[in-house]
């Protein structure tokens, strides 16, 4: 594994830098093991001593060497990925999607990342965190959604981290359930809601602007968000706008190019509504207003 990139690495490298590429399911779809194939291509490509590890809700026959399977009752994401990252040994952690099957290219991102020795993150489609950075800010929290934004607030106030350009940004993501039954459907989707006011530290006005839903469901949530043992980290703004100025701010800069093999990069998509909101909520939209065409395009509401 670690001969196979030689020709590349001519310079003596510390092959103890360990990599953990961690994540977590709750259900396996039928693209799990093509994605765990490509995702295993990655790790092999980036030429350093690695683990896989996924924290998952149910039992699975999948079997493979490279991939360690840890079952466990967890009741969300922030929860699954903070026993994953928990239990993996490597210096960096690699956060990634598994319903995503990315571009063998991510590989060249990862090793050059981490050859910089980085004290920042890296942002895009998955996500590079120093272990030590994991441990200052505290890990993930039992948050189901925008588990993420819970987390890289904090890591933006104390670090910051670098934006590797993409069409969405894996931190940013919100999922959907269809196969469940309509009460359940219902309890679900509002705990979802209340957890992401929570991540976000929403006002009610801002989640009934970005939370999909009905109003009377987006209130109880933000009534169970206001009576929650987990309290919303809260800044002079929303976190939500935080990590997007973050993101934004950092395209601006180019802070990417070092790690850039090629010419023509993904724009980021936002909505209509994410971006009209952005432009009465964001004082750092006006500011860069003329970048923007060049790094933000409309996605279909």
């Amino acid at each position: 594994m670690e001969t196979s990139n030689i020709a590349r690495m001519e310079l003596a490298i510390d092959h103890s830098t360990k990599v953990s590429f961690c994540t977590a399911i709750y259900d396996f779809t039928p693209d799990f093991k093509k994605n765990m194939n490509n995702i295993i291509k990655i790790a092999d490509d980036v030429g350093l001593n690695y683990e896989i590890i996924i924290s998952c809700r149910k039992p699975m026959e999948y079997k493979n060497m490279k991939i360690k399977l840890i079952q466990s009752n967890f009741n969300s994401y922030g929860q699954g990925k903070q026993i994953a990252s928990s239990m993996s040994s490597g210096k960096y952690i690699i956060i990634f999607n598994p319903n995503i099957e990315y571009n063998i290219d991510i590989a060249d991102i990862i090793y050059k990342f981490i050859m910089e020795n980085e004290k920042k993150c890296l942002v895009s489609n998955f996500t590079i965190i120093n272990r030590d950075m994991l441990n200052q800010s505290d890990g993930w929290r039992n948050l189901k959604e925008y588990e993420d934004i819970d987390l890289f607030v904090r890591i933006a106030k104390n670090n910051g981290f670098i934006v590797y350009p993409s069409e969405y940004y894996d931190i940013l993501n919100y999922r959907k359930y269809d196969n469940i039954n309509n009460f359940d459907k219902l309890l679900e989707g509002i705990r979802d809601k209340r957890d992401a006011i929570i991540s976000c530290n929403f006002k009610l006005n801002d989640a009934l602007r970005l939370i999909q839903g009905s109003y009377p469901a987006i209130l109880l949530a933000k009534l169970l968000a206001r009576f929650s043992r987990i309290r919303p980290y809260k800044y002079h703004k929303n976190n939500y706008i935080i990590i997007i100025e973050t993101i934004i701010e950092s395209l601006v800069l180019e802070d990417y190019k070092f790690y850039n093999s090629d010419k023509t990069m993904s724009k980021f998509k936002l909505s209509r509504n994410e971006i009209n909101y952005l432009k009465e909520k964001s004082e750092l939209w006006y500011k860069v207003n003329n970048s923007l065409r060049e790094l933000i395009e409309i996605k279909d509401d």
